[in-house]
């Protein structure tokens, strides 16, 4: 029975076993309908979601992930199927491979589907966030736009400094606004990735703060930059008026009266902005100042001997118009804008217009009748012969062969004496046909033949033709009625490039300061200068209006501008800065050496930077330093200085020789003038002779040197056709923006690496010398010998004196600097001095001298002068209270010999820059010398004592620089070295 059971046991076991692990179709067929439901009701919710629109879409997320729940159920169910086939026999397994198949594809598609909502999720979480985001993002653009035009509608004058600080801050409330929104978007779309859209979001955020602090700070600055402002009119106000004053002792009322003219709209701007009290004195004064420019216009207008152009009556006049008007807008060659100002550029021989034309096709000008036009001529082989053809209806009426002076001949004498350089043919071309003929020669090394040929006629209705020794037609002209008055511009010469302001770029210095010797350095100077010591304290050290005095009152000049291997490189240094101050006018270097010292003695940390190359806008150089650059070139390379300086927060790099300067050019100043005055030389010529056309206008002060004479002598010509000055020659104006920030002063676009120096006198090649030498004219061997930097002249006096040690010895006494240089003993056979001034100078990377040797009488006191181009009464001043101040009768008559040589370089200065501007060249003398002297009567006996001088002189020597000759000549080139050659004669006449 035992056996029985036991036996029963081992075959029920198995059989329970299998029981167990047994998994029929009837459960298989339950899960894969537990699958199905679960699918279908993903697909359901799925379904569902998609119906919503995307702002419902954020509240109903829930559905995605439910229906992730069912994907999640109906996986479990697969698992379930593949864990039982799993468990099935390996024979059973071969009959369920099918389902088990099956089951892993509906696992994967799951997993699929459960990625795919996971994505749908995110993509529609991102949606709905950037749904929220760029509405964020557009008001804060909005915001910004308001800011930007409210900031621009924000007119900031001196006298609404109370809406303009309003204003500013609502400018700046507005930009947070916009940053706060612009965080609120990138807050928002943080957790996503989207590169492109967070950078753009960053820029909006840095530009918005950087806008917001910005005109906070200005806000908050503007009172007192207002009031610096006004203070700063009140100093150019001071200024002008002393300058009138010093004028009117010297007699010279003119220039009074032009210092008085720019007085006015300064004082209009104090009356405007100054408190109740100031605001009637300053009305009183600009009553009295009107009052005596006034009295100034109606004197000149009583003295005046010559009428102004005869008017037409209002009926005439309107006819006149009304034919121009209909003329010129009939005439579609002269408005076809692809015939306006093209260039001629063919090979030798050709014709260039100097004075620009109506219109041109080919090599036909159109010009406007009556009124002179120049063109330059030029030929590889010499020219005898002129031929000029006249048409009528396409026909020639008449020709005429014009014979050309040659060197050597008679006709050549007569040309460069009695004609004046200036060879006017008589022919029947004047007479009749009425075309006038101005011929002058120009100096071109680089081909045989160069001429300007000047030509104005009078009637519509003919045509020239121009020819060399009967060539082909170098040009042809026909003629065109001029233009209604109110397109008068239209005649004159066109401006090669526009006046467009300079872009204004991002600048700054990185400068580390690593210890605070290096600290003190930058600080450091090693000489004061109290005058400008006491303009730091009037501008309250205030760094911003320091610059902006440097920027708009000091004037660039560069008399070589010297360009090497494409590079403009500075001119050395002749001026300290008390010097550049006081001439309001300086070199690169000079102007910043003058900002250096301001912001050092103001207290602000300041280096040089120096060797480094600045790019700047082609145009922009060449009204610079008025020099015209090939057309091919874009930008021009400038090794210039510039200076960086720490305002207490950050380093400040300042270009303080980047002036905004605009162009006007005039007619030429020669073609308006009548035959016999049509050049320089011409009317040098009857100036000598005493013509009465000239002298006619000495002036009451009886000024009868060249200069203010032949300015009234050409401002009488222009009067009678009805012109003025400001329509002939060339005026450069330098516009004087107000500065509110850093951010508004020019700087270059670009440069290269650069050095910091703390003083220039570590460098001694940047620095022009003069090598002194006072000898014995018999005995040369006597001699005294001095190098001195001419920086270091500034407003010192340099005394030469002699005294009596018994008959016939006498010392040489000489100063050069504080201390007076041992004295050169002279014997009786000593009888002149000869003074010989070595002039050195680096420019670029070359290095030129010259000399000049000028003599006095032994016993002569005198004064060694030098003048750089400065023409104004403060550095005059300057040297007037000198001689003021010096109690010593010995030292008192050196201080008035300096001031006679101060004020004769003013003077000549004053004329020098008229005359430049007449004939369209900027000019500046790059350095004279030269002794003002009181002279003992030699043909009294020897020199016995200072009560022996009695003949007072000024003898004066001036370096000239002619224009840089260029590779590639053009009529441009050409047109300056006539210009230089004409001006030149006049101010060595003057």
């Amino acid at each position: 029975m035992k056996w029985r059971r036991f036996l029963l046991l081992l075959f029920l076991i198995p059989n329970l076993i299998n029981a167990s692990s047994s998994y029929y179709l009837t459960e298989y067929n339950k899960d894969v309908e537990k699958i199905s439901a679960e699918w279908k009701r993903h697909e359901e919710l799925v379904q569902q979601f998609d119906r919503f629109k995307l702002e419902e879409k954020e509240q109903n997320i829930g559905l995605l992930r439910e229906s992730i729940a069912c994907c999640d159920r109906a996986i479990k169910h697969c698992d379930h199927i593949l864990k039982k086939i799993g468990e099935k026999s390996h024979d059973d397994k071969k009959q369920w491979k099918n389902k088990k198949k099956l089951a892993e594809q509906d696992k994967n598609n799951l997993n699929t589907a459960i990625s795919n909502l996971q994505g749908l999720i995110n993509n529609t979480l991102k949606e709905i966030v950037f749904s929220k985001a760029v509405p964020l993002y557009q008001e804060s653009e909005r915001q910004a736009n308001l800011a930007l035009f409210k900031n621009k509608d924000c007119t900031r004058r001196l006298n609404n400094v109370e809406e303009v600080v309003s204003s500013l801050n609502e400018v700046s409330k507005l930009y947070e606004e916009a940053l706060l929104l612009a965080r609120n978007a990138l807050n928002l779309i943080s957790p996503y990735s989207d590169e492109e859209s967070k950078n753009i979001l960053r820029k909006a955020i840095d530009y918005y703060e950087t806008a917001a602090n910005k005109h906070k700070k200005e806000a908050t600055d503007w009172p007192a930059s207002v009031a610096t402002q006004k203070n700063t009119l009140k100093i150019q106000v001071a200024s002008l008026k002393e300058d009138s004053k010093l004028f009117i002792a010297k007699g010279l009322k003119r220039s009074s009266y032009e210092a008085q003219k720019q007085m006015i709209p300064l004082l209009e701007q104090l009356i405007e902005t100054g408190s109740i009290d100031e605001v009637e004195a300053f009305k009183e004064e600009l009553a009295q100042l009107k009052n005596s420019i006034l009295s100034f216009e109606t004197e000149v207008d009583n003295i005046r001997l010559t009428e102004a152009a005869p008017s037409f009556s209002p009926e005439g006049f309107k006819n006149r118009e009304e034919m121009r008007r209909e003329l010129f807008f009939k005439s579609n060659f002269l408005l076809n804008s692809e015939l306006f100002l093209q260039n001629l550029l063919q090979p030798r021989p050709y014709a260039l217009p100097l004075d620009g034309h109506a219109a041109k096709k080919e090599s036909n000008f159109t010009l406007y009748t009556d009124q002179f036009y120049r063109f330059l001529v030029q030929s590889d082989n010499l020219v005898s012969h002129l031929l000029i053809k006249v048409y009528s209806q396409g026909q020639v009426i008449h020709e005429e062969s014009i014979a050309i002076p040659k060197q050597g001949s008679l006709s050549w004498d007569r040309f460069l004496t009695k004609d004046g350089m200036v060879f006017i043919p008589e022919t029947k071309l004047k007479s009749d046909f009425g075309l006038d003929l101005r011929l002058n020669f120009a100096c071109d090394p680089k081909c045989m033949f160069s001429m300007v040929i000047a030509q104005k006629a009078s009637h519509c209705h003919y045509q020239f033709s121009v020819f060399l020794d009967g060539g082909q037609p170098l040009y042809t002209f026909d003629l065109s009625t001029p233009p209604p008055w109110q397109l008068d511009i239209l005649r004159k010469p066109a401006l090669l490039t526009a006046n467009r302001p300079t872009p204004k770029t991002t600048f700054s210095g990185n400068v580390s300061l690593t210890s605070e010797n290096e600290r003190q350095l930058a600080l450091s100077e090693p000489v004061s200068y109290p005058i400008l010591d006491q303009f730091i304290e009037e501008l309250k050290k205030n760094p911003l209006a320091l610059a902006s005095h440097v920027y708009h009152e000091i004037a660039l000049v560069d008399p070589f501008v010297c360009q090497e291997n494409g590079v403009f490189y500075p001119p050395s240094i002749h001026r300290n800065a008390l010097r550049t101050y006081l001439e309001k006018k300086g070199s690169v270097w000079e102007q910043c050496q003058l900002l250096t010292y301001l912001l050092r003695k103001a207290g602000y940390p300041t280096f040089y930077v120096v060797n480094g190359i600045s790019s700047l806008p082609k145009t922009f150089v060449e009204k610079l330093l008025l020099t015209k650059l090939p057309d091919d070139q874009k930008e021009a390379q400038v090794c210039y200085p510039w200076v960086v300086f720490f305002d207490g927060k950050e380093w400040i790099s300042l270009f303080p020789w980047m002036k905004e300067i605009q162009i006007k050019e005039g007619y030429d100043l020669y073609s308006l003038m009548p035959e016999e005055y049509s050049s320089a030389d011409r009317w040098i010529l009857r100036y000598l002779e005493g013509a009465e056309a000239i002298l006619r206008h000495i002036d009451s002060d009886g000024d009868d040197t060249a200069g203010p004479l032949f300015v009234r002598f050409v401002e009488d010509e222009l009067r009678k056709q009805g012109l003025s000055s400001a329509d002939i020659g060339l005026h450069r104006l330098q516009l004087k923006k107000q500065f509110s920030s850093w951010k508004d002063l020019s700087r270059p676009s670009h440069h290269t690496d650069a050095n910091l120096v703390t003083s220039l006198d570590t460098a001694p090649q940047l620095f022009a010398k003069a090598l002194i030498e006072l000898s014995s004219h018999e005995n040369p061997q006597k001699k005294i010998s001095y190098t001195l930097r001419l920086a270091d002249v500034g407003c010192n006096l340099l005394p030469i004196r002699f005294s009596t040690q018994d008959s016939n010895q006498h010392l040489l006494h000489v100063q050069f600097g504080e201390q007076e240089e041992p004295p050169l003993y002279l014997s009786e056979t000593d009888l002149l001095i000869d003074v010989k001034v070595n002039y050195e100078i680096p420019v670029g990377s070359q290095f030129f001298t010259f000399d000049q040797t000028l003599s006095i009488a032994k016993g002569t006191s005198a004064a060694l002068c030098f003048h750089f181009g400065g023409a104004t009464p403060g550095l005059t001043s300057q040297f007037y209270e000198q001689f003021s101040a010096e109690k010593d009768e010995k030292k008192r008559l050196h201080a008035l010999l300096g001031f006679v040589g101060a004020s004769y370089f003013e003077k000549c200065g004053r004329s020098e820059d008229t005359l430049s501007k007449l004939h369209k060249i900027h000019y500046t003398t790059a350095m004279a010398f030269g002794l003002a002297k009181l002279s003992p009567d030699m043909s009294k006996g020897p020199f016995k004592g200072e009560e022996d001088l009695i003949l007072p002189q000024v003898d004066m020597f001036w370096f000239h620089f002619l224009p840089s000759t260029y590779v590639h000549s053009t009529a441009w080139h050409q047109e300056l070295r006539t210009a230089c050659h004409e001006f030149q004669a006049l101010t060595l006449v003057n």
